[in-house]
């Protein structure tokens, strides 16, 4: 089942974009092989309301409950979109 949010911030010139969403999640699993992962895009849009993505990055779901604050580390593709 591929299903996801959308959750938009719109950081001013030379802020960072904060992600605050909250996650409520309930699973079990039997072990550590295929730990549950989040995946992120993220997605520039410009003045006139064009989309481009310009990120990627994954988080692994942490192993303890409790509330968690993580950094997700992301990538760009390089490249132009002919390539």
């Amino acid at each position: 089942n591929n299903s996801g949010q959308t959750q938009v911030d719109h950081p001013e010139d030379g802020e960072i974009a904060i992600w605050a969403h909250p996650i409520d999640l309930h699973y079990a699993c039997k072990g550590l092989t295929g730990w549950p992962k989040m995946r992120f895009q993220v997605w520039h849009q410009d003045v006139h309301g064009r989309n481009d993505i310009c990120g990627y990055g994954f988080l692994h779901v942490p192993s303890s409950p409790g509330m968690h604050s993580l950094d997700c580390v992301t990538w760009s593709p390089e490249g132009s979109w002919t390539e």
